[in-house]
């Protein structure tokens, strides 16, 4: 498997094609694996670093020089960065106090900082297995979660 993410079904094509007998418990227990991934609830950080309050956080190379504690934002900045699952998203500021999580032209969740960034999803993307469509990287951590990377 290439690091995108796919459907369930070709993911089941794949693992049979590229099974041998011998590892069938194996193969069964990728396409578990794989199938719990795609049912998880879409959160703020599988796209982008956030604390651990939900916040979204902004890169730290602004903040260096200008804190004594740069080197701890920059570390919280990079285990929140291991933990994001999809590739090349972004956040933009779309007024009013909101912001959106972007790839391209697709908005997969907006946050109103007047509600104590509250996201929302937007209504056809509840799941990742909803993401499938969009034909998405995955990062290393995603391959790790799914099995595929040590």
């Amino acid at each position: 498997m290439e690091n995108k993410l796919i459907s369930m079904t070709d993911f089941v094509i794949e693992v049979i094609d590229n099974t041998a007998p011998i590892n069938f418990i194996k193969g069964i227990e990728s396409l578990r694996t794989y199938a719990k991934f795609l049912k998880q609830p879409l959160t703020l950080g599988m796209f982008v670093p956030v604390d651990e309050e939900g916040n979204v956080l902004e890169e730290p190379k602004q903040f260096e020089g200008k804190f004594k504690d740069y080197q701890n934002i920059l570390d919280t900045y990079v285990k929140a960065k291991e933990k994001v699952l999809f590739e090349g998203f972004e956040v933009e500021d779309i007024g009013l106090g909101s912001f959106a999580i972007r790839k391209w032209r697709c908005i997969i969740m907006k946050c109103s900082k007047a509600i104590g960034a509250k996201w929302e999803n937007v209504a056809s993307y509840q799941t990742i297995e909803d993401l499938v469509n969009l034909d998405l990287q995955l990062t290393p951590s995603a391959l790790k979660a799914i099995g595929i990377k040590e």
